[in-house]
């Protein structure tokens, strides 16, 4: 008696790979809310403009802070700002939000 097995290699992949797009986004999602916890914030621009480029980039872990001084906020220069709408801002605020977070943000991966 012959056991004639039949399975779609791309079907097993492409539930793999969704599980997979799932978790990324999923995993992308908490960085940016972790991280937006310590972004200066003026009239709201810098932390809302990830959300522009992370929409376009879901899945390919980028994120990015799309103003125009976004950069110097984030090495800390030009940094005058009143922390009366985010006490917790600073520069650098991904690193500090690693710093704190990674153990969690691993956890999503492994779920």
């Amino acid at each position: 008696m012959d056991v004639n097995i039949k399975f779609n290699i791309n079907k097993i992949y492409k539930d793999k790979k969704q599980i997979f797009d799932k978790k990324q986004i999923l995993f992308e999602e908490q960085i940016m809310k972790d991280s937006n916890f310590f972004v200066p914030v003026k009239d709201h621009y810098l932390e809302t403009s990830v959300i522009k480029d992370w929409s376009s980039h879901k899945g390919k872990g980028r994120l990015k802070w799309d103003v125009p001084y976004a950069q110097r906020l984030y090495n800390g220069d030009d940094f005058n700002f009143s922390k009366d709408k985010n006490p917790h801002s600073r520069a650098k605020w991904f690193e500090e939000a690693k710093k704190i977070n990674l153990d969690n943000w691993l956890k999503i991966l492994e779920k």
